[in-house]
């Protein structure tokens, strides 16, 4: 069976490039099953982990949980060992407490704001493959890939982003890592790659902009060769990929070598 996936893939001089792909709505689970787009950001990811022999790090965001993903948290809690952490915008506003201003304008059927982003993230190495079957979809999935092991990345990241928070209430989190959005495009690459820290390829399920967006430091040109893209005369932005079948995908956790802990 062939599949399609139609995608942005921004690309200029040599700053870090962008693929994105529109959701129409979180969760995305027809029929249970993961989405159509996601083997393909699996294959991509684990590709480029594989032959650039990273380290990945995987998280869940808390807020988009009510789509859907926290009946699945709380079960698999105990394999996974996820670590609190907090997220931080760079280009946005920092973590903090809602105050009785956000609530002059509210609308009640608009989307609630959420103005800190918690986020855990996934410990146990050999369940990671596991993670992201169960949750790929419900638009809280967030995997990044670096050289550094989980110690030295998390501090390097705390040093960068921890001077953003203002609130003491947000100061005491032993963790912070980077939430970017496609709005992040607009950062200078500087900026953004001192955001990134030593992370070399970044994925994230960005629910409040309906889309799934996977930012690489180096040009994607190798990984997205095997799904043959096709790009729109009329907007090179535009690409289509394609293939049929996939692969089955490479882990994003340390290969796992004993029948009993696959669990997909």
């Amino acid at each position: 069976m062939r599949l399609n996936l139609d995608c942005h893939w921004f690309r200029k001089g040599d700053s870090p490039q962008w693929l994105l792909a529109a959701v129409d709505s979180f969760p995305d689970r027809p029929l249970l099953h993961a989405p159509a787009w996601a083997p393909f950001f699996r294959q991509i990811l684990g590709d480029y982990r594989q032959k650039r022999k990273l380290e990945s790090e995987m998280f869940i965001e808390f807020n988009p949980l009510h789509l859907g993903g926290n009946k699945l948290v709380s079960p698999n809690a105990k394999a996974w060992l996820p670590a609190l952490g907090m997220g931080v915008r760079p280009h946005k506003d920092p973590p903090r407490m809602a105050g009785m201003e956000d609530m002059d304008d509210f609308d009640p059927a608009a989307p609630f704001p959420f103005f800190s982003h918690p986020l855990c993230r996934i410990t146990r190495e050999s369940k990671k493959d596991h993670c992201w079957d169960t949750m790929i979809g419900y638009g809280a999935m967030v995997t990044m890939l670096s050289k550094l092991g989980t110690a030295p990345l998390a501090a390097g990241m705390k040093g960068n982003l921890l001077p953003l928070v203002k609130e003491p209430l947000f100061q005491v989190y032993e963790e912070y890592w980077p939430l970017l959005d496609p709005e992040a495009m607009q950062l200078a690459r500087p900026e953004l790659e001192k955001h990134l820290g030593a992370v070399q390829m970044y994925f994230r399920e960005c629910a409040e902009s309906k889309t799934v967006m996977l930012l690489s430091v180096e040009p994607l040109d190798a990984f997205l060769a095997p799904f043959k893209p096709q790009l729109d005369p009329k907007d090179p932005a535009r690409v289509r990929l394609s293939v049929e079948g996939l692969e089955p995908g490479t882990s994003l956790g340390s290969p796992l070598t004993k029948p009993d802990e696959l669990d997909f």
